[in-house]
Formats: structure tokens, C-alpha cells, sequence
């Protein structure tokens, strides 16, 4: 992230993230050696700020969805060469009521459906994602556990 611009990105022209997993040979197909015909998604909790530039865009060969509180605001379904999509935040958070200050739900869905090649260029200008903290209770509970266990294991010393 460039903490001046506010932009992240990510840019890949081999996108293969199984390949370091499973490897690359012998994985039952004839394609270039690369492990195709995966799916990738992930979700995150941003605060809506309408002083950012918040815009999201994304180039790629592939399928590509992007939900705002569950609501799909980019499409770029269909096995197709490298096409770019993206979405303006202002708008969306005009057309959903969403406040400044607002926390909103990000999720991004992709799908590698071909056997030829893998692009990925994500530029988004949307803001740091929200930390979830544990709540009160939860590290009250975790510390009990911890004393618990503490003290659990001097009784077996003594």
C-alpha cells in the first residue's frame, strides 16, 4: 500500500497460486504446467470515506465479482481475454445509503476458467480494511484460559 496515494495494488501476469502448493508437473493436464481452474475469494470490513478517491479496478482474463454489502456492483463474468472493469465507491455509497464513516462489506470473488494464461491487476483506492479486535469478554475468557493452564501445570510440578 502506498501510504501517501492511499492506492494498493497487486499486479500479476502469472497469476498460479496452486502451483506452489501442489507443484507444477504431473498434475493430469497439458497446459503449459500450471495448475488452472481455480477459484479465490476474499472479504474485508472498510469504513466508507468519502474524501478518498475510492475507486476499485480490475484487469484480468478471467471471472471476476465484486459485492458491496452483498450487493454486486462489478461483473466480469465469462472466460475472455484480458479486460479491465472497476467501480466508483461515491456512487455505489449513493446508490446503497451508505454514510461517511460508515463500515461497509467488501467481498471479491475470481475464477480461473481457462488453460492459457492468468492475469491479475487489482489498483483499488478504497482504504485500509477495519482490524476486528476481540471484544472484552473473549480476552477475559482467553485469559482465564491461560491462568487455568498455568496453573494446571504447577500442580504437576509440585
Amino acid at each position: 500500500m502506498d501510504t501517501v496515494t492511499g492506492k494498493l495494488s497487486y499486479n500479476n501476469s502469472a497469476f498460479f497460486p496452486l502451483d506452489s502448493i501442489t507443484g507444477t508437473t504431473n498434475d493430469g493436464d497439458q497446459f503449459n504446467e500450471h495448475n488452472y481452474f481455480f477459484t479465490a475469494q476474499f472479504g474485508l470490513d472498510l469504513i466508507y470515506d468519502p474524501n478518498l478517491t475510492n475507486t476499485f479496478s480490475f484487469t484480468g482474463d478471467d471471472d471476476v465479482w465484486v459485492f458491496i454489502n452483498n450487493k454486486l456492483v462489478l461483473d466480469l463474468g465469462g472466460v475472455h481475454a484480458a479486460a479491465t472493469k472497476g467501480f466508483d465507491m461515491n456512487t455505489v455509497a449513493s446508490q446503497q445509503g451508505i454514510q461517511a464513516g460508515q463500515l461497509y462489506k467488501f467481498d471479491f470473488f475470481f475464477a480461473e476458467r481457462h488453460y492459457s494464461q492468468s492475469n491479475v491487476n487489482i489498483e483499488s483506492y478504497l482504504g485500509a480494511p477495519v482490524m476486528n479486535v476481540p471484544e472484552p469478554s473473549s480476552l477475559a475468557l482467553l485469559s482465564l484460559s491461560i491462568l487455568g493452564l498455568a496453573g494446571a501445570a504447577r500442580r504437576r510440578r509440585v
